[in-house]
């Protein structure tokens, strides 16, 4: 793998005949040799489900045969900080970016809301030279989340290129999610800003119908394409991986557990889960519940509420899972609940699903529609008495009748491999529909002007 942090050197870039008459030819290229080039604001795994579920995309689609690279920057989702090189090197060492690009430009902004934004030149000039250098020039640039400095920087340059680029929104733009926090500043963003860059992308990555509903009645212009997160069916969870949750939580040894995974965020309400712990507990005496997920501002209120339920001694914060420690979590757990006000897709559901196990989740969180559909688990008000009414029926029932059911909806419906081949298809139609719009102008010059044309527009 090549991690490039922070590089300087320049080379020559070519000019704009020259440049699209490569992307005019491009945009021919072999389906087999396609090149992606997917961009995102942070790849810290704390930041939750979006860098999660472009690791496993990534995965699949170097598997499938395509060239995939990485640009995001030296951003971290939350405390405790690490130095910018520790933080660069752990990333390049993961398996899925070993063998491929990765390019990490400084991030400049800790703190909200500057970290969200990340202003990383460093990374702006990385994209620029890529996207003017005909050997590595990507066929189709992915870009994921829309608020950042990177990602706004990335739709610009592509739009004046003249690559094709697909917008994940990430549940940006649904109503809830604007309003939780600095809604003027995105409204404000949205018109002078993103309005345009959605209408000129190739097509807007949506992950649910829910989502796909959204922005097609906020940007009618918009070209959406829904395409859900792919999950893989886990193996059996090891003895060694086992025992070893058991050294490290031994509390919860021969407890039922319940499980919520996710960050500790209001806007997830695990308040809801503490408040029903009293009760659950009459009924079920033997029942835990375990907090998984980094702290993102709410941690110390969820525990006042453990205080006030007077349920210190059934609740466990286990903090940021990853790799054995997150799958035994799931492995061990009889059920799983997020009754969030707002889940644009909620990749831990579909994980918790492809463990087998029974789920529990409101009806704004989206992936409720695969909950539904397979019969495998309670979709309920986000109401502490429905709260409540759900885990005692969802505790009662067969649960491994019911977790049976929604692995085996992941296997049919949400396999990476299906999910891969779903969105080369949109990138190939992408391609073939700038390739047709280049050979119907009569001139590099001609595409030249327009392409600028367009490009001015996003300023």
């Amino acid at each position: 793998m090549q991690l490039q942090i922070d590089a300087t050197t320049t080379q020559a870039l070519p000019d704009d005949e020259s440049l699209l008459r490569g992307t005019r030819a491009q945009a021919w290229s072999s389906q087999t040799d396609m090149k992606i080039l997917h961009v995102i604001h942070s790849i810290d795994p704390r930041s939750g489900g979006p860098s999660n579920a472009l690791r496993e995309l990534i995965a699949a689609q170097r598997r499938s045969g395509l060239t995939v690279s990485l640009l995001s920057t030296t951003a971290q989702a939350s405390e405790p900080w690490s130095e910018r090189d520790d933080f660069c090197r752990r990333m390049s060492h993961e398996p899925t970016f070993t063998g491929m690009e990765l390019y990490l430009g400084r991030s400049y902004g800790r703190r909200r809301p500057w970290n969200r934004f990340g202003y990383t030149p460093a990374s702006v000039r990385w994209l620029k030279r890529q996207c003017r250098t005909t050997a590595v020039r990507p066929d189709v640039i992915h870009i994921h989340g829309v608020y950042s400095h990177l990602t706004q920087a990335t739709a610009a340059i592509a739009s004046q290129l003249g690559i094709p680029y697909v917008v994940r929104p990430a549940g940006s733009f649904d109503p809830v999610a604007i309003t939780l926090r600095s809604a003027w500043i995105k409204r404000l963003f949205i018109r002078m800003r993103l309005r345009g860059q959605l209408h000129r992308a190739a097509f807007v990555h949506t992950t649910s119908t829910d989502e796909a509903t959204s922005i097609r009645s906020g940007f009618p212009e918009a070209q959406v394409r829904v395409v859900p997160h792919g999950v893989s069916v886990p193996d059996a969870l090891s003895s060694a991986a086992r025992s070893a949750w058991y050294s490290r939580f031994p509390q919860l040894e021969g407890k039922r557990q319940l499980l919520f995974m996710s960050r500790l965020h209001r806007k997830k309400q695990p308040e809801l889960l503490i408040r029903a712990l009293p009760a659950l507990r009459r009924e079920f005496p033997d029942l835990m519940l375990v907090l998984a997920g980094p702290d993102a501002g709410h941690r110390e209120a969820m525990e006042i509420e453990v205080r006030q339920a007077g349920v210190e001694n059934s609740v466990v914060f286990a903090g940021f899972l990853q790799g054995d420690m997150k799958h035994a979590a799931f492995t061990e757990a009889v059920a799983f609940a997020l009754p969030s006000k707002h889940e644009n897709y909620a990749f831990a559901v579909v994980e918790a699903m492809a463990h087998g196990k029974p789920v529990l989740v409101s009806p704004h969180v989206a992936t409720h529609e695969f909950v539904d559909e397979a019969d495998a688990g309670v979709t309920v008000p986000d109401t502490a008495d429905d709260v409540l009414a759900g885990l005692v029926s969802l505790l009662r029932q067969d649960s491994a009748a019911m977790g049976a059911r929604g692995r085996e909806f992941v296997r049919e419906h949400l396999s990476w491999e299906s999910v891969e081949q779903r969105l080369r298809e949109h990138y190939h139609s992408a391609l073939a529909t700038r390739a047709e719009f280049l050979g119907a102008l009569p001139n590099a010059h001609e595409t030249s002007e327009l392409l600028r044309a367009t490009a001015a527009n996003d300023r």
